[in-house]
């Protein structure tokens, strides 16, 4: 079969687990004999103007000339096509469970033809509604203010409601053929799925290959600890988390911070002054191997994880992962579908 993976490019461009996750599925689809072709379209998050461009750009992508569509996070998931899967990372979380919930009809907003056309859309049923409608609406009323204004800003009520009505269109299952998460976490947050619909649960594995022990590991040493604390460099992540607590210890260990993102340069200098933690950058495939591999233990705290192949990668170098009772739910109601 020909499958087309589609995707959102972030700008500016990083790369972090759902990057990886998608070059993954393409090698395992490949390996089973299908074409396939990742197809990504810029995204832009700074204001909701970008985010309705986006949704837009991926509401009108006609990819007919493929027997299969596999989308994983928003705004992907817009393409319409007859077997379309969803195999969910995340819609944006800081419009979903990390925002209040208050609607957006709470907000003071000047009663306009606009803001009219876009409550009266917003409320049709599912089956009738146009996204592209829903859009261009949700356009119009962000043109008659002013970029900062907070009635229009992301976060906020306006955006909140206009994209998880997005959501809920393409989610629907009279587009989506299949819906599947990648892990029970995703797949028991409250509405990230249509109600009716229970999605399967597919763990994605690591295309990280395994390197083997070194001759010396196992050796005794007095070599200093070595904490290895890899992941994209956002607030979600909470390096900030690792970096205080670390500077807390006392002894000679070390700690390397792998990885980049907008958060570098605050990370940099809450670390400034302490020669034991150490900023490498993104690191190869191979590097990032070999770091599990040495290291005395790995570090992984974000907030309520998704999935997190760092645990994953790190428990596959026989490497122990210190962690946070928050950074991941477990679910003892049924023990099968345990993330972590």
């Amino acid at each position: 079969m020909d499958i087309a993976l589609v995707a959102p490019s972030p700008v500016p461009y990083q790369v972090g687990g759902a990057e990886r996750l998608l070059t993954g599925l393409e090698h395992a689809l490949s390996a089973l004999g299908h074409r396939v072709e990742q197809i990504k379209l810029p995204v832009r998050e700074h204001t909701l103007a970008d985010l309705l461009d986006a949704y837009h750009q991926f509401a009108v992508l006609d990819l007919s000339h493929f027997d299969v569509v596999i989308s994983g996070k928003y705004p992907a998931w817009m393409v319409e096509h007859p077997r379309h899967a969803v195999w969910m990372l995340h819609p944006l979380r800081g419009l979903y469970e990390k925002y209040p919930t208050a609607r957006f009809v709470d907000v003071s907003i000047a009663p306009s033809h606009e803001w009219d056309r876009l409550a009266g859309l917003l409320d049709r049923p599912t089956a009738a509604a146009d996204p592209l409608e829903i859009i261009d609406a949700a356009q119009a009323l962000v043109a008659i203010h002013e970029p900062d204004d907070p009635a229009v800003g992301l976060p906020g009520p306006v955006a909140r409601t206009v994209v998880q009505r997005l959501d809920e269109i393409a989610l629907d299952r009279t587009r989506i053929r299949n819906h599947t998460a990648i892990s029970a976490t995703v797949a028991r947050r409250p509405g990230y799925f249509p109600v009716e619909t229970r999605p399967r649960i597919a763990h994605p594995p690591s295309n990280l290959a395994v390197v083997p022990p070194s001759s010396t590991q196992g050796v005794s040493t007095t070599a200093p600890a070595l904490f290895v604390a890899p992941g994209r460099l956002d607030r979600a992540k909470r390096l900030d988390l690792i970096a205080d607590a670390f500077g807390r210890t006392t002894g000679d260990h070390r700690l390397l911070v792998v990885g980049d993102g907008p958060e570098r340069s605050a990370i940099a200098e809450r670390i400034a002054g302490d020669d034991r933690i150490e900023l490498t950058g993104a690191v190869d495939d191979t590097e990032l191997a070999e770091l599990y591999r040495d290291a005395t233990a790995v570090i992984f705290t974000p907030e309520d994880e998704d999935y997190g192949f760092v645990t994953a990668e790190a428990f596959a170098h026989d490497t122990p992962v210190i962690t946070t009772t928050d950074s991941c739910l477990l679910y003892t109601s049924d023990a099968a579908d345990e993330d972590c």
